[in-house]
């Protein structure tokens, strides 16, 4: 997604991985949209820690129905996401990155009646005060 306004840290775009069974969701900050950093982004924070894919399907989406689309819809609730978190200080976008994934993983999607969280890692994440 973007480009956004360039962060204090360089960041001007936002790639989001999605796990579709989950609907886990990871955001990470890029400062282009060029090839290498977008490759070596995803081998140290996606496959380094979640490991290969075993394969990947692909499917095409209608284009006049982007709402069928659960990743268009999971980019929609980012856009969200930091519009309220951002407000007028712009330069700052990309630290705000860690607490809307926090609500987004917390919260209860309603086509499986249970949040990612629970359904990736068998527990509801604990929030301040838990």
């Amino acid at each position: 997604m973007g480009p956004y306004p360039r962060s204090n840290k360089g960041n001007s775009y936002l790639l989001i991985v999605t796990d579709q069974f989950s609907r886990w969701v990871v955001a990470l900050p890029l400062p282009s949209q060029e090839t290498a950093p977008i490759t070596r982004k995803i081998k140290t924070e996606i496959f380094a820690r979640w490991g290969y894919p075993k394969g990947v399907e692909t499917w095409t989406t209608p284009p006049d129905h982007p709402q069928a689309n659960p990743t268009e819809r999971r980019n929609q609730e980012m856009k969200k996401c930091l519009c309220i978190s951002v407000g007028n200080n712009h330069r700052y976008w990309d630290k705000h990155i860690p607490t809307i994934l926090f609500a987004l993983r917390h919260r209860t999607n309603e086509a499986v009646d249970t949040s990612p969280s629970v359904l990736l890692l068998g527990q509801t994440l604990r929030q301040p005060g838990d």
